[in-house]
């Protein structure tokens, strides 16, 4: 069987134009194939660097801390002798109160924290907690922002809570302490798991 280009060369002078539209067919059709692989590989790239729903954060830190109120700043658990220690407070009314801070002290921000209390003394002692948006005046146990119960007439434990939680690195909450069926000493000391931090995260 003849080849196409043979038997174009041999129909004629008027037939040169159906030559030229060939020629012109074959570099543009070579042309967008090679536009398509062109655009082909920056999307394939693209799709190799995607970030997955189920990557998780390695080399973050996260705590929350209790302070008494005249700690101006989150301390720096990291350094040794470490600052960070429980909160720790007593009383002989029925009920009294006693105000701390919780600080975060991680890079990571919190959804939650746990709560572990201690009661010594007294009969059967119970305690509260409360969270105020700014703080307490310790004097006159008023909160001059907004308030929500934390815990409310818990005996001792391990409480994981939503409220009362610094959120942000380096934030604070105020909390008040109430204690019932005193006297006695409470002592309240913080912890994080993983699973109340916002981002995914393993522990390393």
């Amino acid at each position: 069987m003849p080849r196409l280009g043979h038997r174009l060369g041999h129909l004629g002078p008027g037939h040169s134009s159906l030559r030229r539209r060939t020629s012109r067919a074959t570099v543009v059709t070579a042309a967008l194939l090679l536009g398509c692989l062109a655009s082909a590989a920056p999307a394939s790239a693209l799709l190799s660097g995607e970030v997955l729903p189920t990557s998780t954060v390695s080399t973050g830190t996260w705590g929350a801390t209790p302070t008494a109120t005249s700690v101006a700043s989150a301390p720096n658990c990291q350094a040794a002798p470490s600052s960070c220690t429980a909160f720790s407070a007593g009383g002989t009314g029925s009920p009294w109160s006693a105000y701390f801070d919780v600080w975060n002290t991680g890079t990571e921000a919190l959804a939650g924290l746990s709560y572990m209390v201690t009661l010594t003394g007294g009969t059967a002692p119970t305690m509260a907690l409360t969270a105020c948006s700014m703080p307490w005046d310790a004097g006159t146990g008023y909160c001059p922002g907004v308030t929500v119960t934390v815990l409310a007439a818990s005996p001792a434990g391990t409480f994981p809570v939503v409220t009362g939680v610094p959120a942000a690195p380096g934030a604070v909450a105020y909390l008040q302490v109430t204690v019932a069926n005193a006297p006695t000493v409470v002592t309240i000391s913080t912890s994080v798991a993983p699973s109340q931090v916002v981002t995914a995260t393993t522990n390393n």
